[in-house]
């Protein structure tokens, strides 16, 4: 990543993404909880961090960063899943794969 770049190409781990993203979003005055665990309860059992939110923006959207080539149908399960049990508005799954596949898909 040279400074004068436009932004990280493909390749990197999500958590290098995550961090990126962050920043930007920080900068822009927005709030954001970053690896925040989504309590659940299965069959009477609470678990109190066996999900975590990439991303948690201003308390109500949820990011999934997917450092892959593809987003596949349980991507958008995973947000679903975080959103339901977590009870933000919306959620996004950010696909961060080839340069030409890049792009951010909203639920």
């Amino acid at each position: 990543m040279r400074p004068s770049s436009p932004g990280p190409g493909p390749g990197l781990l999500e958590s290098v993404y995550s961090a990126l993203l962050t920043l930007r979003l920080v900068k822009r005055g927005l709030k954001v909880g970053r690896e925040k665990s989504v309590v659940f309860t299965y069959e009477g059992v609470r678990f109190e961090d066996g999900l975590r939110i990439d991303l948690l923006v201003e308390g109500c959207v949820v990011v999934e960063l997917k450092s892959v080539e593809q987003l596949a149908a349980v991507h958008y399960k995973q947000v679903l899943t975080y959103s339901e049990a977590d009870g933000p508005a919306s959620g996004t799954a950010d696909h961060l794969g080839s340069p030409a596949q890049q792009g951010i898909k909203a639920l």
